[in-house]
């Protein structure tokens, strides 16, 4: 009686078992479908990979087979191993480099690079096709008066604010990492310098904050989402923009300076009244000539469309009044398939109101809308990049988050491609995605205040700017 209870046990056992290894197989299998889908049918990435070579199956495969290494079936789903499996696998085969593509869950993040510069004390002046040792350290047996002998791109330009000599130069180092020492070589021989980081200057919250001289007019914008999923947030930031517009109309001003350290992104419309009153000021025909300008800067724009991105982009519209077009809403609802349609302008040639110097300040948080924001700014003929290069989070964008089934996993996708817009592309100091845009002057946080007031020819910034370097000049 015993024996033949324990073996009706043993097959409850074995029946329960084999359920819930089959269950938990089927749900790890739709979660890898989802996945798969929404990677190609909802990737703007996707088309670029695919032309390289990559295997969608091969990876799907290769992630399953990486979870159930160190995973049973018999056992539900465990996010933490499976996110790392995608992250793990996902940084190996793709091919194309997209700084808003993420996977991760609440413990675990895969995805956006950054590309940092460490820079030193040691500076070089530039004669003829040589560079020689100016100022030293405090810590190397450097020389002044020594031959640079080294790879010369890890020689950064700055403001020469003495207006004498040759350009100058500051030795440094581009990784994905702080570093605190790099080697330098001087005369033929290797002298190890101290490094240094720029400070980590980021926005919590939407903000736009306005300064001005006689001469000078600085704008910092936090970032470009201006509090989107708040209705009234968002107003009041577009309302407060529009003040601060008017002085723009009141004043000619020879300098603008604007603040994009620490923004992060957004929308396009956020900066658009900004950008347009820059160009055109309210002179409503030449308003009109600056959109066609604009629109032919996005020749080779692509923007995707499918079941998933349309779906999307409209649960998008519903929690964020800010994102919501009412023309958008209407193709999305009317859109079927998968496909895309890519932006054909030709040439439009356009004389901008605004003549002066336009200095933009950036660092390795500016990102995204903020990038496009530099990239329109080329409209523009007196254009200064000041800091270091940017977050590199363009070739891609239209950011959308897909949740995995069976999980608390997801996934950011792009519904936009610009990496065949020329504008961006052609532009010498846009560097692609992970190194992004690199400034024409590279600017340590101390000396950020001087070098303004050299190219402004202000010395009003002196007090207005206090304390730019370390902090934002955004109240």
């Amino acid at each position: 009686m015993f024996s033949m209870k324990s073996k009706v046990i043993a097959i409850l056992l074995f029946v329960l078992f084999s359920f819930s290894a089959a269950s938990t197989e089927k749900e790890l299998d739709e979660n890898l479908q989802y996945f798969k889908e929404i990677y190609t049918q909802a990737n703007a990435q996707y088309e670029y990979e695919k032309e390289l070579g990559l295997d969608i199956d091969a990876v799907v495969s290769e992630i399953k087979q990486s979870y159930l290494k160190q995973c049973k079936l018999d056992e539900p789903i465990n996010s933490d191993i499976l996110v790392t499996c995608y992250g793990t696998v996902l940084e190996k085969v793709q091919k194309v480099p997209n700084n808003h593509f993420a996977v991760y869950n609440q413990n675990h993040f895969y995805g956006r690079k950054y590309w940092l510069w460490n820079y030193s004390l040691v500076v070089f002046e530039k004669r003829g096709d040589e560079y020689y040792c100016i100022q030293t350290d405090w810590f190397s047996k450097l020389k002044k008066g020594g031959k640079y002998t080294g790879d010369t791109e890890n020689l950064f330009k700055l403001v020469n604010r003495h207006g004498k000599g040759g350009d100058l130069y500051r030795f440094g180092v581009l990784s994905e990492d702080w570093i605190e020492e790099g080697i330098i070589s001087v005369d033929g021989k290797d002298y190890t310098v101290q490094l240094h980081g720029l400070p980590s200057l980021w926005h919590e919250e939407s903000g736009i904050g306005v300064k001005t001289t006689d001469k000078t007019y600085y704008i910092c914008f936090n970032n470009f989402t201006f509090s989107w999923d708040d209705a009234n947030k968002y107003r009041e930031l577009h309302n407060t923009l529009n003040e601060y517009l008017k002085l723009l109309d009141d004043n000619e001003f020879e300098n603008i300076i604007v603040d994009l350290r620490g923004n992060m992104g957004g929308m396009e419309r956020s900066f658009y009244p900004f950008m347009q009153r820059l160009a055109a000021g309210r002179d409503y025909g030449k308003q009109r000539e600056f959109q066609k300008k604009l629109d032919s800067l996005y020749n080779g724009h692509k923007q995707y469309y499918s079941d998933y991105i349309n779906q999307n982009f409209l649960e998008l519209m519903k929690t964020n009044p800010g994102n919501y077009d009412k023309k958008k809403e209407e193709k999305l609802k009317k859109s079927k398939g998968f496909y895309f349609e890519q932006d054909n302008h030709d040439y439009y040639d356009f004389d901008c109101n605004f003549k002066g110097k336009l200095i933009i300040l950036m660092n390795y948080w500016t990102a995204s809308a903020a990038e496009l924001f530099i990239t329109e700014s080329y409209m523009f003929d007196n254009v200064i990049l000041l800091g270091c290069n940017t977050n590199g989070c363009f070739d891609f964008g239209g950011k959308l988050v897909y949740k995995l089934p069976h999980s608390d996993i997801s996934i950011d996708l792009c519904s936009d491609s610009f990496k065949e817009m020329k504008f961006t592309q052609e532009n010498p100091h846009w560097h692609g995605d992970y190194k992004g845009f690199y400034p024409d002057y590279w600017v340590t946080d101390y000396a950020l205040l001087r070098t303004l007031v050299y190219l402004t020819s202000d010395k009003k910034l002196k007090r207005v700017l206090k304390g730019i370097g370390e902090s934002f000049c955004d109240k």
